[in-house]
């Protein structure tokens, strides 16, 4: 059309324009919160086995493999709690996605390995 300035195109190949399924954003990747809840649910289960340290030594062990567990266990659980947080906000702003929602899958289970690898420990050393 007379008057309108066309896009100018240095590389060559054809111009994008809008309304053209390149200019359009991408759904399939999450973004925004939804993108880190997998990730760190993931490091969190990652994380999770080192509270395991003690089954080895049965609680006779050195003291910092004592220190290991209380920093892993910790570790896990925060980190589990950051990934479902981040789950629930994505869940408000952007809906269901489905990493997000298998991150705050991992979470809970995290949390629950967490607190069952605790009172099994407790079960044991007593």
């Amino acid at each position: 059309m007379p008057g309108l300035r066309q896009p100018i195109n240095l590389i060559g190949g054809d111009v994008p324009t809008p309304g053209d399924p390149l200019m359009e954003p991408d759904d399939s990747q999450p973004y925004g919160p939804a993108r880190w809840v997998l990730p760190t649910a993931v490091l969190a289960l990652l994380i999770w086995p080192l509270s395991l340290a003690w089954v080895p030594t049965s609680g006779h062990g050195p003291d910092w493999v004592s220190t290991l567990v209380s920093v892993a266990e910790i570790g896990a659980v925060l980190l589990a709690m950051v990934a479902y947080g981040l789950g629930l906000r994505a869940h408000r702003m952007e809906g269901n996605t489905k990493s997000s929602d298998l991150g705050m899958r991992l979470a809970s289970l995290v949390v629950l390995l967490a607190i069952g690898g605790k009172l099994l420990s407790q079960a044991l050393v007593e």
